[in-house]
């Protein structure tokens, strides 16, 4: 229907004052002319209008999940150090562990965010099996030691050394994409 009114360019647009005296128009087929000229004359809105959108290709992976993991490790390290005094007068071990979950999920949620943003560098071209290691490894490693202190779930330290060689292979590959690209600067 919208389709066919683009193509065919018909029209029909007049303004009048109505008995409150606001201004309305009336239109082909219930749509208003200035959402289908917005619609038919920018490429972008055309695209989405005519082709489904694919969230998953659209987003920012990267960024998007650096910002909320950031955002995560700002408010666990705040309850850390504010209320959960009495699960770390218990063991100074679980204290340790939970600050090193937060220094880590900081660091490479940086990391994460700092590779979103090189997506918008025309030459950065990063594969994104690099960032899912990193999204993975922050859940292996981090998340396992929060439930460890937080739920009391001593099976979920076996994760833990899962994330920690995530962490060193995502280095590792970004260390070799850099090799790999150090004359095609």
């Amino acid at each position: 229907m919208v389709c066919s009114a683009l193509s065919s360019d018909v029209f029909t647009h007049a303004m009048d004052v109505t008995q409150r005296g606001r201004i309305s128009s009336r239109f082909v087929d219930g749509y208003s002319p200035n959402w289908i000229s917005l619609l038919y004359n920018d490429q972008s809105f055309r695209k989405i209008w005519h082709e489904p959108l694919n969230f998953i290709d659209v987003m920012n992976w990267p960024l998007f999940a650096g910002s909320v993991f950031g955002a995560l490790a700002v408010l666990l390290g705040a309850y850390g150090a504010h209320g959960l005094d009495s699960v770390f007068e218990k063991s100074a071990k679980v204290g340790k562990a939970f600050e090193s979950a937060v220094i880590y999920q900081i660091f490479h949620s940086l990391l994460l965010v700092v590779l979103g943003l090189g997506t918008y560098i025309q030459s950065f071209r990063l594969p994104s099996y690099v960032w899912a290691t990193l999204i993975v490894s922050i859940f292996f490693f981090c998340f396992s030691i929060y439930g460890w202190v937080l739920l009391d779930f001593d099976w979920l330290r076996s994760l833990t050394p899962f994330g920690g060689i995530g962490f060193v292979c995502s280095w590792l590959m970004l260390a070799h994409l850099a090799w790999a690209k150090r004359n095609r600067v």
